[in-house]
């Protein structure tokens, strides 16, 4: 199944796992109808009321009237109140075995897996109940900027083997430009998307890439030559203040929305110690990750995650990689502030002019899974 498939499909598994208890694994479970809830189908306008959900087995049959009657036999679960929502899909995952029931029980019911997940794990998936779906990258295709054509086209078609479901290729810059495109072409005769990082939005929307990781492409691209070679000796903060050039930026995004391509901001991973929501976010890890219960997620990573919340990347040679907010400069911290309000600006002007936003949040780096 090719990802732009993938990404339109409802998912709504998981979401009902509560009722699973109840079902016996030896014998055909009764249909069962819910009640009272509104539901969100992921596809209407408006929230659905006055339905009830018609589920046989593991699938979701219909939407059926409110008053209509039960099918013979069936169970029928009251859940005024609430709400049922398609299971949730994160794009960008660093996948480990133990994140799975984490994922389901915050509603994500399907991952992107950057790796080449082995068959059996990925067939496994899609019926355990402690496991999103995996889908997955397959690795990356081997080549490189120096690869001629037919190597480059042999690749795509050896790494097609490993029945990729999305296209994660190297980073894009001016020296692999050629490659690229070329490894583009190729993954797309086969049907599947093409995702990545890239220091040049334009010229990688124009050699094939379909979803574009991060916002930095975009400000990269309005850097003089100059400017481009300070940043890479770490001489600015952040990329972000130079998302200013509102003319440049507007031609690009159309660009982009005419192509169809899909931007993954990875706000909280690049930007949550901004938000003023940030304190709150912290709490809810804090005490997620305090849950006995969870005794097996891996104690090394869990101060990062928290420290997550407090910090805030940098790109310059004054600081860390991650540095504490509440210990820059006043200055500093400005700084960051307005290049955080022009990165949201640019994801409001994104989806603004029709572009469309992918989820992935790029865990564990990223956050407490799902």
């Amino acid at each position: 199944m090719s990802i732009r498939h993938v990404f339109s499909c409802v998912v709504a598994t998981a979401i009902l796992a509560f009722a699973l208890p109840t079902i016996s694994h030896a014998q055909t479970p009764a249909p069962l109808v819910i009640r009272g809830a509104t539901i969100i189908d992921g596809i209407s306008d408006t929230p659905i009321r006055d339905r009830s959900l018609l589920i046989e087995g593991s699938t979701i049959r219909d939407i059926v009237p409110a008053d209509a009657a039960p099918t013979a036999g069936a169970q029928v679960l009251d859940l005024g109140g609430k709400f049922i929502i398609p299971g949730l899909f994160d794009s960008h995952v660093h996948w480990q075995d133990w994140m799975g029931e984490l994922y389901v029980n915050h509603g994500v019911t399907s991952i992107m897996a950057l790796l080449n997940v082995p068959k059996a794990a990925r067939v496994k998936s899609q019926e355990a109940a402690d496991l999103p779906r995996l889908f997955h990258n397959g690795g990356r295709p081997q080549f490189s900027e120096a690869s001629t054509e037919p190597e480059i086209r042999q690749a795509v078609r050896t790494w097609l083997l490993n029945e990729p479901d999305l296209a994660n290729f190297p980073q894009y810059n001016e020296r692999i430009a050629r490659a690229w495109a070329i490894g583009a072409d190729e993954t797309h005769k086969a049907g599947i998307l093409v995702f990545g990082h890239t220091d040049e939005a334009p010229g990688s929307l124009r050699d094939g890439i379909d979803i574009l990781e991060h916002v930095w492409g975009f400000a990269e691209a309005l850097m003089s030559a100059q400017e481009l070679r300070a940043f890479r000796e770490g001489k600015f903060l952040t990329w972000a203040t130079f998302l200013n050039d509102q003319n440049r930026l507007k031609q690009m995004i159309s660009d982009a929305v005419r192509r169809g391509a899909y931007l993954n901001p990875t706000l909280n991973y690049e930007w949550g110690g901004m938000s003023s929501h940030a304190r709150e976010l912290e709490i809810e890890d804090y005490l997620t990750l305090s849950n006995p219960d969870l005794a097996y997620f891996p104690r090394n990573i869990t101060d990062g995650i928290l420290a997550r919340h407090r910090q805030i990347k940098n790109f310059s040679s004054r600081y860390e990689n991650t540095p504490w907010v509440s210990r820059l400069s006043l200055e500093d911290r400005k700084e960051f502030a307005a290049g955080y309000r022009n990165v949201l600006d640019f994801t409001r002007s994104y989806v603004a002019a029709g572009g469309k936003i992918q989820a992935g949040t790029d865990t564990v780096t990223g956050g407490t899974p799902g």
